[in-house]
């Protein structure tokens, strides 16, 4: 089991993130099925169908402009951790996509999830 998880644009729910992100046709080939060709295989690989038996604290990080996967994928997680009690906390960064680019925000990032790690790991 892990202490802790640090997430950086994650992906929650395949059929949605298929139909939301800008390579849907790259996507599908990766799994090798598309949400409505056999959902039941596509959404094998979804974190969504796990969350309820997650504990452990959890970081989520999103660029707000992603959209490789876009920042609903985000809310999304961290709302169902917050929902079933896993101790997590969200930082978004509204200025950054799918990568963390900007060095002032390459800091924050750094900081943000060093500062989580201390906190959580002590």
């Amino acid at each position: 089991r892990f202490r802790l998880l640090v997430t950086h644009a994650s992906i929650y729910g395949m059929a949605t993130f298929h139909g939301a992100t800008d390579v849907p046709a790259w996507w599908a080939l990766m799994v090798g099925h598309t949400p409505w060709s056999d959902p039941a295989a596509f959404d094998h690989y979804a974190p969504s169908r796990l969350v309820s038996r997650w504990r452990t604290p959890t970081l989520v990080i999103h660029g707000e402009k992603d959209y490789r996967v876009p920042i609903g994928e985000a809310l999304a997680l961290f709302e169902a951790l917050q929902a079933h009690g896993v101790p997590s906390e969200l930082a978004i960064y509204p200025d950054e996509g799918h990568h963390i680019l900007k060095p002032r925000n390459i800091v924050a990032w750094y900081r943000t999830v060093l500062d989580f790690v201390a906190r959580r790991w002590g």
